[in-house]
């Protein structure tokens, strides 16, 4: 069964009527897919970072839509090796200066030197090291222009929903 990681835009597409109406059918197919179990479709906890500006009655909504579909384990985008710590000046009348150690997990590094912002990089890359074969977004601006570049370094695609849903119902072929 295939795993595909779907991203804000898709999980909340039926209350968003911004997006394009093909785009907002093959949500409906893609989530019809999953419930027969032809697919399984993942969030993360991502998607809650995403929804924390939103105000409180859209931010309830959108936890309510997100716990419909199962979630992949959340890993950090970095992490922390330690602090460097210095200590200037004679006689106890110094200070201390302490920096942290931080190394960036490679996948997610690699997504924002190819161009996708932190929070972007961040689902591409759990969507990576948790083994989905696809990345399903609508964000043609800031993800899918980039879809060469990461599917040449990754062992992932990126697809609209349309693209999918057209993919999975060719007589049931994979993406």
């Amino acid at each position: 069964m295939n795993r595909i990681y779907i991203d804000n835009d898709v999980a909340s597409g039926f209350r968003r009527r911004d997006l394009k109406p093909d785009e907002l059918a093959a949500i409906d197919t893609l989530k019809a897919l999953a419930v027969t179990g032809s697919i399984s479709l993942f969030v993360s906890a991502v998607h809650d970072r995403e929804a924390s500006p939103l105000p409180e009655q859209y931010r309830q909504e959108q936890q309510k839509i997100l716990a419909a579909f199962p979630t992949v384990e959340f890993a950090d985008d970095h992490r922390l090796l330690g602090f460097n710590t210095m200590y200037s000046g004679p006689g106890g009348r110094g200070g201390f200066t302490t920096h942290p150690l931080i190394e960036d997990d490679v996948a997610a590094r690699r997504l924002r030197e190819i161009g996708l912002d932190r929070l972007d990089a961040h689902h591409v890359m759990l969507a990576i090291t948790r083994e989905c074969a696809v990345f399903v977004t609508c964000d043609e601006a800031t993800i899918l222009k980039h879809r060469a570049a990461v599917e040449a370094a990754f062992p992932i695609r990126l697809m609209l929903p349309s693209e999918l849903a057209r993919a999975v119902g060719e007589g049931g072929r994979r993406p």
